[in-house]
């Protein structure tokens, strides 16, 4: 029984949430016809967290991958918790080539709290570092106090095994629909 992997409810509810926007979302990005994959893409982008929170993104791709997901939405998947800089950087693309499927999960994403709740941009990134500090001061204060000092001075996430900060990414991605004209 140890080895089964739980996802807390929260995270569900979070998970149905994205899938909801996205289906009903769809049709903003010119993506009506493929609205059934897209519920799918938002109902199952964090089911790795059963694995790790950490790198959620890799986990989930990996498993969507050993049951046989379409390649294109995998990639979606695992670059959800990326920034664009870095999706155009991985894929040699351009912001302006960043398949719709990504820039519309990256909207529901950043719409949709922990558990669920419609979100602003605004409140989903003070939300994202209030709870990313609680982890931090959870998980890590007691071995490095240096950690805790930098988040406090930064007010964001840093280092610990993330190579960006979440606030950043979530904001470079805020401002690339922004650029877009998708808020």
């Amino acid at each position: 029984m140890d080895d089964i992997a739980v996802i807390d409810k929260d995270r569900i509810m979070h998970m149905h949430s994205v899938a909801e926007y996205m289906y009903n979302h769809a049709k903003d990005y010119g993506l009506d016809d493929i609205k059934t994959q897209l519920y799918a893409v938002g109902l199952m982008h964090d089911i790795g967290a059963a694995i790790s929170k950490t790198d959620h993104e890799i986990h989930s791709s990996e498993l969507l991958e050993s049951i046989g997901m379409d390649a294109k939405y995998i990639d979606i998947i695992k670059f959800h918790g990326s920034s664009p800089e870095d999706y155009c950087s991985e894929h040699n693309v351009e912001e302006s080539e960043i398949p719709s499927e990504l820039l519309l999960l990256w909207e529901a994403d950043l719409h949709t709290g922990p558990s669920g709740q419609y979100m602003s941009y605004d409140e989903r990134l003070d939300e994202m570092v209030d709870r990313h500090k609680r982890i931090l001061r959870e998980e890590y204060a007691d071995y490095d106090p240096h950690v805790m000092l930098t988040v406090e001075a930064n007010n964001s996430i840093t280092d610990v095994g993330y190579h960006e900060t979440y606030g950043n990414v979530a904001k470079s991605v805020i401002r690339l629909l922004q650029k877009q004209g998708r808020m």
